[in-house]
């Protein structure tokens, strides 16, 4: 969760700090809750992000419960399946009982079948490793198209994106691949929510600098050069975490041996 909320809190300081404007809904990554209009520009699929972190604060909740806890993680195949026919059948009842759609439906309980359905395929390939494992693939095989075809609102080409990515994992979760291509895309992979944070931004950004510098007007460039962006500072972000970590453990480590020493660590410097 955390890993979510540091770098969107870091991007709505920015926008912030550029608008010289604050806007406490949005602070609290709750706008999508009262108006579709949202402080930032369209292009920013800056909702998605609120919704994944109500769900994951709702989770979160869940399993702080000790018996629900441990039910969920004694029974993950059926608590994965029973929270995704939950969940897609409030995308089917609840808009007849709360119409949120001036809200485009950008709702963590209209969304949350999105998360658990990936839930669901997870649980389905740890049981298909024994007897009659094709069962369970092609349960999740189903699932996964109806989720698509009746759940998923939006373009045919995002439904069929979606259906192929999820039958695809059902039965290859593992492709092999060369490895010249397979840390790219590895590296891909990992900075996967730097890249969807800031795929709105740095094209944008990309092309007034190429335009502004060299004269150069190619949209195939701007996104290459978006993608190494959001990628360069995924590794620096993540190079500055490792970095405070090695610091707070070299601190850590220390004050132990001061402790250990019973010395005053005002006298060791």
């Amino acid at each position: 969760m955390w890993q979510i909320f540091w770098p969107a809190m870091a991007l709505i300081l920015l926008v912030f700090a550029l608008k010289r404007q604050f806007v406490w809904s949005e602070f609290f990554f709750v706008s999508h809750w009262f108006t579709a209009d949202s402080f930032f520009p369209p292009f920013m699929p800056y909702w998605y992000i609120q919704v994944m972190l109500q769900i994951c604060l709702g989770l979160m909740i869940l399993f702080v419960v000790p018996v629900v806890r441990d039910l969920i993680v004694r029974h993950l195949y059926t608590a994965s399946l029973l929270f995704l026919l939950v969940s897609g059948m409030v995308v089917v009842i609840f808009p007849d009982i709360w119409d949120t759609s001036a809200l485009y439906d950008w709702l963590p309980h209209l969304q949350l079948w999105n998360f658990v359905i990936g839930w669901f395929i997870h649980a389905s390939l740890e049981r298909a490793q024994g007897q009659h494992g094709w069962i369970y693939r092609l349960t999740a095989t189903v699932m996964v198209l109806l989720c698509g075809f009746s759940l998923l609102w939006g373009s045919w080409s995002q439904c069929l994106i979606f259906v192929l990515g999820g039958v695809l994992l059902c039965w290859a979760s593992s492709v092999p691949i060369p490895r010249i291509f397979s840390r790219p895309v590895m590296l891909c992979s990992q900075a996967i929510f730097t890249i969807y944070l800031l795929h709105a931004i740095m094209p944008a950004l990309s092309q007034k600098t190429l335009y502004a510098w060299f004269h150069i007007d190619q949209p195939l460039l701007d996104g290459v050069l978006a993608m190494i962006s959001c990628i360069g500072l995924w590794a620096a972000w993540t190079a500055a975490k490792r970095a405070f970590r090695g610091l707070a453990l070299q601190a850590g480590d220390f004050t132990n041996l001061n402790k250990d020493a019973n010395v005053k660590p005002r006298f060791t410097a």
